[in-house]
């Protein structure tokens, strides 16, 4: 169980939702019931399995595409994201609030806010104080000196699930790719604060490696987007520009760490992760990552219609049933 699952019962306690709880590794749904006692609000726990859920891999064309090979993710968080979405088609849910659980929010007024502001804009994240939430990469820049950047991430995200046909791919920065459209960013905004809970991010020295696809393909998408080009038109060229650029930043990273003096604990840790991205990042190809954005732009067609075949606005036990996953409601 997260050291945050009570916090984030009495949260939706005081907001007067439904709390979701979505439950793998060493966290289950009989853990959540017995930690929520007898709660003032429906609580739907779900022991998650993505191989058992309605969307299996072969579902999405990027994730078939990244199987057995060096870029294919090895956890769950996309799925449950999408899972959570097709639950609020179900259920004819309006509103939908993401947030991990190492993530700790202090006022709920921050997400009454959040909600609020979707009637301006298409997706609005709280703004992650406490121990930096970035990748791998981002924390060793970090460690020479760089502050660390504020952005929108999928930790604590307010989504208006019913108007936003979008979905999360199964890699790293998956929230990039579900906040972009077609051709252009929607309205965004960040308000509030969510507290991130601090963790070893190079106690995994394959972590990095794990991260490395997704760091190039969705800022690359991003830059794409922002310098006016579809990512439909992000030809070879453009990707071979800016894994050229990705590179450079790897290796300048691994200078600067490698001339930092070997006192620092984490010296050789964050040398190993950094190797390990560059690595990976050598196995990535022009082609590759234009093959990846056609079946990106494939699967959003293919969700959007899902979507419109699925039935909506069901009581919430029906909805959780179609899921077809293990469950337990709290009511």
């Amino acid at each position: 169980m997260s050291r945050y699952s009570r916090d984030h019962i009495r949260l939706a306690e005081a907001l007067d939702c439904v709390l979701v709880v979505l439950c793998s590794k060493n966290s289950t749904a009989q853990h959540v019931v017995e930690a929520a006692g007898l709660p003032r609000v429906n609580i739907v726990a779900i022991d998650f399995d993505k191989d058992l859920s309605l969307l299996s891999r072969d579902s999405f064309g990027t994730s078939e595409l990244l199987l057995n090979t060096p870029f294919q993710p090895d956890g769950d968080l996309s799925a449950k994201r999408n899972t959570a979405l097709l639950l609020a088609h179900h259920a004819g849910w309006d509103r939908v609030f993401f947030l991990d659980d190492d993530l700790l929010i202090e006022n709920p007024d921050d997400i009454r806010t959040a909600a609020d502001l979707l009637d301006e804009y298409a997706v609005i994240g709280l703004t992650t104080n406490g121990f930096p939430d970035a990748s791998v990469a981002s924390h060793a820049y970090r460690s020479i000196g760089e502050p660390p950047e504020k952005f929108l991430g999928g930790g604590a995200l307010m989504v208006a699930p019913r108007t936003r046909r979008s979905f999360f791919p199964e890699m790293y920065n998956d929230e990039w790719l579900y906040m972009l459209d077609y051709s252009s960013f929607p309205p965004l905004a960040m308000t509030g604060s969510a507290i991130q809970d601090e963790y070893d991010p190079f106690g995994d020295p394959n972590r990095a490696s794990r991260e490395e696809f997704g760091e190039v393909i969705a800022p690359g998408l991003h830059f794409c987007v922002r310098d006016g080009v579809m990512p439909r038109d992000a030809d070879r060229d453009f990707w071979r520009t800016f894994l050229s650029k990705r590179r450079r930043f790897l290796d300048y990273l691994l200078d600067a760490h490698q001339k930092r003096s070997e006192e620092d604990p984490d010296h050789n840790k964050i040398i190993a992760a950094i190797q390990s991205a560059r690595d990976t990042s050598s196995l990535i190809t022009p082609a590759f990552c234009v093959a990846y954005v056609n079946a990106w732009l494939r699967d959003r067609e293919w969700w959007s219609s899902h979507l419109d075949e699925m039935p909506g606005d069901l009581p919430l036990k029906e909805a959780v049933t179609r899921l077809g996953l293990p469950a337990l409601i709290i009511s």
